[in-house]
């Protein structure tokens, strides 16, 4: 398929998915419906969704933990051996103290976010100031935007 023959077809294409998003609106509309009840909900059971959100993202990492160390062993005759293991290893052993301490591991996830958010901010911020690109405004609106949610972020915990 050319280039021209995409942009072409463009218009129909979208057209056909509106089609049939029109036609399974009601499914949409109670998907919208369910989540704005479970962001109305979550707020009040602030404690009990950090708490899930930790032994989930535990498990999830636990998972990804085991399969580098079994991954190291697969490929025993790789140069990256012993750094698969370790990391690895040291994955699960974060994940089992994550486990065992969701309160802590809580605050140690916030903590590594609104450093991620500071971080990732200033830089945003710097570089579309030094770069100025088209409409780098918004750039620099947005790493601000950024750098402030993850002071607040670490501001209140």
């Amino acid at each position: 398929m050319s280039n021209a023959s995409f942009f072409d077809n463009a218009p129909n294409r979208f057209q056909t998915g509106f089609a049939e998003v029109y036609r399974k609106w009601g499914w949409y509309f109670a998907l919208g419906i369910f989540l704005i009840v479970l962001g109305l909900i979550a707020p009040g059971t602030a404690v009990g969704t950090t708490m899930l959100s930790v032994v989930v993202l535990g498990w999830i990492l636990l998972g990804a933990g085991t399969g580098l160390v079994l991954l190291s062993f697969l490929t025993g005759r790789w140069s990256g051996f012993l750094l698969t293991l370790a990391a690895g290893v040291l994955s699960v052993i974060t994940v089992i103290e994550i486990l065992s301490y969701p309160v802590s591991g809580a605050v140690a996830i916030t903590l590594v976010i609104g450093i991620l958010l500071i971080t990732a901010g200033i830089y945003r911020s710097v570089a579309s100031f030094l770069m100025q690109f088209p409409n780098w405004g918004w750039s620099l609106v947005s790493g601000i935007l950024t750098f402030t949610l993850g002071f607040m972020l670490l501001k209140n915990l």
